[in-house]
């Protein structure tokens, strides 16, 4: 698709303010633009499909959801961690892109919690690393909010976190999003780096990889 020149004059003046922030913060940046524009029109064609659910009807209310899911609507409830949806905006990574652009497809099909931790994980490493925009990024992570039921952390998953961390099991942050996804009541978390069939309570890590193909345990928990 053709970019305007008025476009592609707010992208150049985006991207060198960006890169002047990297430089100034010491960011690890993609040095290719080439990287960070694609994964820019992939954060545009996906504020446009993740909008709606599978069969094109808007989402509806976040209350709507959290109906849905207190009446026990689903046996497995499945988030994911911010490195699967960075995926989707990576074009470095081919298998892995269109791998978790699928699985962030069938989630938000299925209307599955989203953890705010992941909102914020995903914000940095897209417009830090990939350099897009804050304001596009900020579009799409409100839109995927929006469209489904979102968990934090409260002090008690926090005090757990800590007692996961503190011998080393776990990173901080990595305990903290397990322990509050977890009091939520989710039964499964995709992510690379979590450590595959690794359990807290009822919550089980889940890779969503087999090299750059799905892998067999996530394939058999989206039924695909």
């Amino acid at each position: 698709m053709a970019v305007s020149r008025k476009r592609s004059d707010t992208m150049d003046k985006d991207n060198e303010e960006l890169l002047a922030l990297a430089r100034k913060n010491g960011w690890e940046i993609e040095p290719d633009p080439t990287v960070r524009e694609a994964a820019r029109q992939e954060l545009f064609r996906a504020m446009k499909e993740w909008r709606y659910a599978s069969d094109g009807t808007p989402y509806p209310t976040r209350d709507e959801l959290y109906d849905e899911m207190n009446r026990g609507t689903f046996a497995l409830i499945v988030t994911f961690d911010s490195n699967v949806f960075v995926y989707c905006f990576d074009h470095r990574y081919p298998g892995k892109q269109a791998v978790c652009s699928d699985i962030i497809q069938r989630l938000s099909a299925r209307r599955m919690p989203l953890g705010l931790q992941v909102v914020g994980e995903s914000f940095r490493v897209l417009t830090r690393k990939l350099a897009i925009s804050g304001a596009d990024v900020a579009e799409v992570l409100r839109s995927l909010m929006q469209s489904r039921p979102t968990f934090a952390a409260t002090e008690a998953s926090t005090l757990r976190a800590l007692s996961l961390a503190g011998p080393g099991r776990l990173s901080f942050w990595d305990a903290n999003l397990l322990s509050a996804a977890e009091a939520a009541g989710c039964t499964h978390i995709l992510s690379e780096d979590m450590g595959d069939g690794f359990r807290l309570g009822r919550l089980e890590v889940v890779n969503p990889f087999s090299g750059e193909d799905l892998s067999p345990r996530a394939r058999a928990l989206l039924d695909l």
